[in-house]
């Protein structure tokens, strides 16, 4: 079972220890939780709902205007036939049964020089739809709130790794986080072998916060024993799931586990069409990932160290380029 973590005592530091305590059990024994008490507001969860299921109801034409411009970019629309995420694992499938659209911050921060190539493909520019243009304004907003969320995460981290409080505010301080919505669509064909609406894969980054739906064909997790159990939504709450770049940093102390998202049950037909509105939280690209120190039990890390942007860039092209 995943477990919840209230968040409503974040603002004393005798509620962040508490919750650093739940959240340090969760990321060792799964790499999920559920948060509630998280502080977003409801009427924007719900205007982001709202508008980003009527993006999935546009046109094709109309969607098709918001198309990713370049195959490195994680940024505008991506329809069905181009994203695999088991193959940023190894495995090769077919593509996932899904369309996703996702942004990015919308300028690069302003200790990022643009010009430079390693930091600019991970600093896109947004691509947005034509004729839709409250579906920008929403997205910002949620956007804003989420990487302040995350934020208030990443200090729970540390003081979960017996680490000071803002241990990771430098790492963490022009990260290329991005949002992404994605439209679960229902459909009579029957899925190829191996193909799943999202196959098996781990999350890129440092965390993930996920809103997503209780319909047929869910979200599942693989335990450490190897079974795979259903995430159900709890009302009001975000599941949290920790990125490879923590599992590098705890040195597998923590947990980037294998998810997955299921097919639908066949007597499911007009019940299972399923939004999840995805925040992919990022080290900043040019952050060295090495074993901290609190984490270097025996003297050993397992991983050599890493650029941050580098991990992301090397996984978003393995999962992005189906054909």
């Amino acid at each position: 079972m995943v477990p919840v973590v209230d968040m409503s005592g974040y603002a004393s530091p005798g509620g962040r220890a508490a919750i650093a305590r739940q959240v340090a059990r969760a990321a060792q024994d799964i790499g999920f939780f559920t948060i509630t008490g998280h502080g977003v507001p409801a009427a924007l969860i719900e205007d982001m709902r709202a508008v980003s299921k009527a993006f999935f109801g546009l046109p094709a034409a109309q969607k098709a205007t918001a198309h990713r411009r370049h195959p490195d970019h994680n940024r505008g629309f991506f329809p069905y036939g181009e994203v695999a995420l088991a193959k940023s694992t190894g495995h090769a499938t077919p593509p996932d049964r899904k369309e996703v659209f996702s942004m990015g911050l919308q300028r690069p921060p302003e200790d990022v020089d643009p010009s430079n190539p390693d930091a600019a493909i991970h600093f896109a520019p947004n691509y947005w739809p034509e004729g839709f243009p409250r579906m920008q304004e929403v997205w910002a907003r949620y956007f804003d709130e989420l990487l302040a969320l995350a934020d208030r995460l990443m200090r729970v981290f540390a003081l979960a790794l017996d680490l000071p409080e803002d241990f990771f505010v430098k790492r963490i301080d022009h990260s290329p986080s991005s949002l992404a919505a994605v439209d679960y669509f229902e459909t009579s064909h029957a899925a190829q072998e191996q193909q799943l609406r999202a196959g098996a894969h781990t999350d890129y980054g440092t965390l993930t916060i996920l809103l997503s739906e209780n319909k047929p064909g869910g979200l599942q997790v693989r335990t450490r024993a190897g079974e795979w159990i259903d995430v159900l939504t709890v009302p009001d709450a975000f599941v949290i799931n920790i990125g490879d770049l923590m599992q590098r940093w705890t040195n597998d102390k923590w947990l980037s586990n294998l998810h997955r998202v299921a097919n639908p049950p066949a007597d499911a037909s007009g019940n299972s069409r399923r939004l999840s509105i995805v925040f992919f939280h990022n080290a900043n690209f040019d952050a060295l990932i090495e074993c901290i120190p609190s984490c270097l039990d025996d003297g050993t890390a397992k991983y050599p160290p890493i650029l941050a942007g580098e991990h992301r860039l090397e996984k978003f092209r393995r999962a992005n380029r189906v054909s």
